[in-house]
């Protein structure tokens, strides 16, 4: 494991608890927030999705590439690791975040997934976890993603299944495809602002993936299905029933791909 500072600054907290406030608290309206942010602190998410990935991929003297790296706490726990971790983000402010909280260990570059600057073949892993539904060309992404790795090397690609009747973000029951103007004035009736669901790109959805996938030189295999599938005998008659079904790709509200490159 990497000697880094596992110890956060006090300005770091403060300017994270500044940003999830008013992402959680402002443009969301969600309840529990300072529950939330106190999970975001503790980096909840980052050190359960490491833990998984190193699981299937070990990433110890790996080159590791987060798109949309955020506050940093995924490069921060594949740091951990022993990653050689870099992170690519299109607003400052995270970034500022991410240095405070990696140090000099974690390299950081404001960009865009469209244009990763960086040369074919660099990295052995790229992570994108719950950030192709805010990216506007996800062709362009996916294609930068896959060109970056080098061959067989491995996407752990993470996002909503907008098919599903559930908003993640927002934490609600969804219409699937529900068109912007009718979802504002959803979330307007509801009580809740309507702003965030504009950055929100419905083809983060299981065909349009699997579709622009096909089309790559590229092997895919999908973790949440299974999962589902190893556990389905300790589950009911009629959850078997539902987890054998061909759509069952389709029913789940998150889609969890790990994507080699051949």
């Amino acid at each position: 494991m990497n000697q880094i500072d596992t110890g956060p600054s006090n300005i770091y907290l403060e300017k994270l608890r500044e940003h999830l406030r008013n992402l959680y608290g402002n443009e969301l309206g969600l309840q529990n927030v300072e529950k939330r942010i106190e999970s975001r602190i503790n980096r909840d998410r980052g050190k359960k999705t490491i833990e998984k990935l190193n699981k299937l991929v070990p990433v110890k003297e790996k080159t590791l590439l987060d798109v949309g790296s955020g506050w940093g706490e995924f490069v921060f726990e594949a740091l951990r690791k022993g990653a050689i971790a870099y992170g690519i983000e299109p607003d400052s402010k995270p970034i500022e975040i991410s240095i405070l909280l990696a140090g000099k260990q974690g390299t950081f570059v404001k960009t865009c997934a469209e244009a990763i600057p960086f040369r074919s073949g660099y990295f052995d892993i790229v992570i994108c976890n719950s950030v192709i539904e805010h990216i506007k060309d996800i062709r362009a992404s996916l294609q930068e993603m896959i060109r970056v790795l080098r061959k067989g090397g491995y996407l752990y690609l993470r996002a909503p299944n907008y098919l599903h009747p559930y908003e993640g973000h927002y934490k609600i029951r969804w219409i699937p495809l529900l068109p912007k103007p009718l979802a504002r004035l959803y979330l307007r009736l509801i009580g809740r602002q309507s702003r965030f669901i504009n950055h929100i790109n419905y083809n983060s959805n299981y065909f349009s993936l699997m579709r622009l996938l096909k089309k790559e030189n590229v092997l895919v295999r999908n973790l949440g299905v299974e999962e589902l599938r190893q556990n389905r005998k300790s589950k009911s008659f009629f959850k078997r029933f539902i987890i054998g079904l061909p759509i069952l790709p389709l029913l789940i509200p998150d889609m969890e791909l790990l994507v080699m490159k051949l």
